[in-house]
């Protein structure tokens, strides 16, 4: 049977809220251009990166590297980051992530 609009279904784009990217650190397994371009071509329009990278992220710095990097390929599709809370140290740090207005573009990822 020939696909026609009569016979598509649309749907609108779809979210994976637990990958994997491995950037930083981890690149020889998945970096964000090869792993969002896979995401895109699956139909995947946003995706929400785990902090198990090297370093992970667990700090404002790492964050905000990871928010970098994500512009170079942020066409491809949307990646929203966890923030990885595992010591008293990393609340601290994501709740001045939260709370400091310097933090506002971070948290727009």
């Amino acid at each position: 049977m020939q696909a026609t609009a009569a016979t598509r279904v649309a749907l609108p784009t779809l979210v994976d809220c637990h990958v994997h990217f491995r950037e930083p650190g981890l690149e020889a397994k998945g970096d964000m251009r090869s792993e969002a371009a896979a995401a895109h071509a699956g139909g995947i329009g946003v995706v929400c990166d785990m902090p198990n990278t090297k370093p992970p992220t667990q700090t404002i710095a790492a964050f905000a590297d990871k928010v970098r990097r994500a512009k170079a390929v942020e066409a491809l599709c949307d990646i929203r980051f966890f923030f990885g809370a595992t010591a008293h140290e990393h609340l601290r740090e994501l709740e001045a992530l939260w709370t400091q207005p310097q933090h506002a573009a971070l948290k727009a990822r």
